[in-house]
């Protein structure tokens, strides 16, 4: 893998993100924007572990409103894009390591962790569409190959 690859599926990680802030800003479903917090926070949470700063577990708790995952939301944009601008492809296979949440030692090359964060907010995006099914009647297709620009 590249850093260019991974740049396409940032690019296309924030299109679909933007396409749910969207639709959560005229339609306030508390456990939509919930998980929506929880995509944006485990993102923090992963980018602090590859570059070995501290993270406050409590942000997994916080209750938060549309205004607050959409400040949170660019900022996280904002810092993974500089950190995949100031990488090198061999800067992909760097092992990080760090202790998770129960304290026990885990070892994960850079890699697999930019993969675990997109396919992780995948996952809760589908959660998301499912919640706001019954409340939107257009939903986005978020699918990988229909929003490829």
């Amino acid at each position: 893998m590249t850093v260019l690859y991974f740049k396409k599926w940032f690019q296309y990680d924030h299109q679909v993100n933007i396409k749910i802030l969207d639709i959560l800003k005229n339609n306030h479903n508390f456990e939509a924007i919930q998980a929506m917090a929880h995509i944006i926070v485990a993102q923090k949470l992963w980018m602090c572990r590859i570059q070995e700063t501290s993270f406050d577990f409590s942000l997994f708790d916080k209750k938060f409103d549309f205004k607050e995952i959409e400040s949170l939301f660019l900022d996280q944009y904002q810092k993974i894009k500089e950190y995949l601008d100031s990488i090198q492809d061999q800067d992909l296979s760097f092992k990080i390591n760090f202790k998770n949440k129960n304290g026990d030692l885990c070892h994960f090359e850079v890699q697999d962790i930019i993969t675990h964060i997109f396919n992780h907010g995948t996952h809760h995006r589908a959660q998301i569409l499912w919640l706001l099914k019954p409340q939107v009647s257009n939903l986005p297709i978020l699918d990988y190959i229909h929003n490829l620009n």
